[in-house]
């Protein structure tokens, strides 16, 4: 059930993106609201022997099941947000189909060159990644004008996050008191890794570059991490990569430049870590988690409560985060932040987010407070930390961030596709436990698999 619950919660969770775009919708809602329950579920229950051997015989159907699901999304709706009228989509789908058809492969009990399947679908990824990014080369999101902007700055010696952005809306009703000065659009709302991870596709032509190569990294490290459990090339927990890949809402989110696939990344990067030997494998992803977005570090408690983590590794990880931020810092502490805490603060309320605030605020007109969702990630954090496990850190992060976003004022596609990927990256972690026992940890002590020999 370990495997098969993350991957029900993911399909409704994509189904919810698939029918309002990541904003509100009464069935997307309800939708989202059942797979947070699915995850609870998941993350607290205990099931019997007998029970999970059943689930186990269905766990790739599952997979398959969310992943044609995906398939069928990206042939039945836009794959961008904003591309121009008329846009031929014929291409485009030709890929799709091509991708589905080599997914299809995954359903035969052994693959005829194992390795090929994967690295074909990684590739038409990135090829249908580039062609959306070609068709829609400046899109009408503010979030891709701050991205060129902030990496066009640094590059000029100027210090993005003191310098004024251009407003494509127009108004300021979407912006609050934090982002304003003089009446326009000041700072930069995203950590500093993003405009350091945004330069290499910046200088390629568009930071959606690097977006793009951050999510065709993020399945390539899901499936690294599935061979260090001692998966085989092959196995269909591949399947959890290529759902990942193959979003019903995939290029929807990188033609919009959200930046979440960098925290998808440094989080996948890290889970590979943990099923390796090398400190340096852990420390480094974990600094990254905590600097690729400002809510990165609310998955702290839920790692360390797994063990797989020691002490001296997330002082490292912390300090390489403050290292990555300290350069803008020392350039002006007001400015960094005013752009990384301020901002986020004083956003104003969503009336079209896909959260259980909207619907209040629907139904009463009172507008509750965010504090909300640091309230019901507190619950969750204690529940994740109570039931945590080697091998149940991903499981712990989808459950905090989930609940976190559902009870938020602000949540959006994004949000709901970053849960997604730790639901798949889980259901990996899961997987990997049936060829090998590879994270069964002994009865006299709670220890994962290939434990480090200097731990």
């Amino acid at each position: 059930m370990r495997a098969v619950l993350p991957t029900l919660a993911y399909g409704l969770l994509g189904a919810a993106l698939y029918v309002s775009r990541g904003h509100y919708h009464p069935v997307a809602l309800v939708l989202v609201c059942v797979a947070l329950a699915i995850v609870m579920v998941d993350l607290v229950a205990a099931w019997s022997g007998r029970v999970e051997r059943l689930a186990r015989h269905r766990s790739g159907w599952a997979l398959g099941a969310v992943v044609a699901f995906g398939f069928f999304g990206l042939l039945t709706k836009m794959p961008g947000g904003y591309l121009p009228p008329g846009t031929a989509l014929g291409w485009f789908r030709a890929g799709v189909v091509v991708a589905a058809l080599l997914a299809l492969g995954y359903a035969r009990s052994r693959l005829p060159v194992p390795r090929f399947y994967f690295g074909a679908l990684v590739a038409l990824y990135l090829l249908l990644g580039v062609w959306i990014i070609r068709v829609d080369p400046a899109p009408a999101i503010d979030v891709w004008h701050f991205q060129q902007r902030a990496v066009e700055l640094l590059l000029q010696g100027q210090n993005p996050y003191a310098s004024f952005y251009p407003n494509i809306y127009g108004g300021t009703g979407l912006y609050g008191s934090g982002y304003l000065k003089d009446g326009r659009l000041y700072s930069f709302t995203y950590p500093p890794l993003v405009i350091l991870w945004g330069l290499p596709g910046w200088l390629i032509g568009d930071v959606r570059y690097s977006l793009l190569a951050a999510v065709a990294g993020a399945a390539c490290f899901t499936v690294a991490m599935g061979r260090r459990l001692g998966l085989p090339p092959g196995h269909r927990a591949e399947l959890a990569a290529v759902a990942l890949l193959f979003h019903p809402r995939a290029f929807f989110l990188i033609d919009l430049a959200w930046v979440d696939p960098f925290l998808v990344l440094s989080s996948a990067s890290l889970l590979w870590g943990l099923a390796g030997r090398r400190p340096a494998e852990r420390w480094v992803p974990l600094g990254l988690v905590f600097a690729a977005k400002q809510y990165g570090i609310f998955w702290l408690p839920s790692l360390l409560a797994c063990r797989r983590l020691s002490r001296r590794e997330t002082i490292r990880g912390l300090l390489l985060a403050a290292a990555i931020a300290l350069p803008f810092f020392a350039w002006s502490p007001p400015d960094l932040w005013r752009g990384v805490v301020l901002i986020q603060v004083s956003n104003p309320f969503r009336a079209d987010a896909l959260s259980a605030l909207t619907v209040i605020a629907r139904w009463t007109g009172l507008e509750l407070p965010s504090a909300i969702a640091f309230v019901a990630a507190a619950v969750v954090v204690g529940l994740a930390v109570r039931r945590a496990a080697p091998g149940r850190e991903a499981i712990g992060g989808a459950a905090v961030f989930l609940a976190f976003f559902a009870f938020n004022k602000q949540a959006f596609l994004n949000y709901y596709w970053l849960v997604g990927t730790f639901l798949l990256l889980a259901v990996v972690s899961e997987m990997a436990r049936w060829p090998s026992d590879s994270l069964l940890p002994p009865a006299e002590e709670q220890r994962p698999i290939r434990r480090p020999a200097d731990r």
